[in-house]
């Protein structure tokens, strides 16, 4: 099999649809993936849309936007809690195991799930629709079912960030730190190409580094008045 690879990672404001959008075109995009699988944001499914629309007359949308079969157990389990009807060996739990695999499978788990369960009742009604749709296609879709391959590359990238982060106020330079944790996270960030390219930079331009502060934001604190303005401080 071969490795993992990390394709992009970038810093936004907040979590639209538009900046999702932004994001998901960074990359080549002109090959719609067979599939994107996410945790059941709207944002990231409206996204997908947008950058890749569904051609006409097919019955699979391609790609097929899978909500990660893990992060629908879990929220099937917390309703199930909720209700107290999570124990072990209960029909419920049991159920459960099979409810993302099959149509089958989805329709054991509704039939063990009654109106006196208030929480896993609805939860059922609210994601009926979403979970029938991608059990149906299950078997047609890359053997791919959660987002869990990724979730030791954003913990580094958090562990990186975490100590820095009350300084990261500035989305163009953040995405450019960014672009180097994804190199390392790939293995590709060799120390003598960064000199090479630091190297030919400057024989490039008599010795003279690139500008520093020519990276802020539009809208952000160079626009503002300097009354409300926020400058970073080590104290705080």
């Amino acid at each position: 099999m071969s490795r993992a690879l990390v394709w992009a990672l970038a810093a936004y404001h907040r979590a639209t649809h538009v900046e999702w959008e932004d994001f998901l075109r960074q990359p080549d995009t002109s090959a719609a993936p067979l599939l994107v699988i996410s945790d059941g944001v709207d944002e990231i499914r409206n996204a997908v849309r947008q950058v890749w629309p569904r051609a006409a007359g097919t019955s699979t949308p391609s790609p097929f936007v899978l909500r990660c079969e893990h992060h629908l157990r879990e929220n099937a389990r917390e309703a199930l809690q909720s209700d107290r009807v999570d124990h072990w060996g209960s029909v419920r739990m049991t159920a459960l195991n099979g409810a993302f695999r099959s149509p089958q499978g989805w329709a054991a788990f509704k039939a063990t799930v009654w109106p006196k369960h208030a929480n896993a009742y609805q939860w059922v009604r609210d994601n009926d629709a979403q979970v029938l749709a991608q059990v149906t296609a299950r078997t047609l879709l890359p053997a791919h079912h959660s987002t869990a391959a990724l979730d030791t590359h954003p913990g580094t990238v958090r562990d990186y960030l975490d100590s820095r982060s009350f300084v990261l106020r500035n989305q163009r330079r953040t995405t450019a730190m960014l672009g180097l944790v994804r190199l390392h996270l790939n293995g590709t960030d060799i120390p003598a190409r960064y000199a090479t390219a630091l190297r030919a930079w400057l024989e490039a331009h008599h010795g003279t580094p690139a500008a520093q502060r020519t990276g802020y934001d539009a809208g952000t604190s160079r626009q503002l008045p300097a009354a409300a303005r926020q400058v970073a401080s080590l104290r705080r």
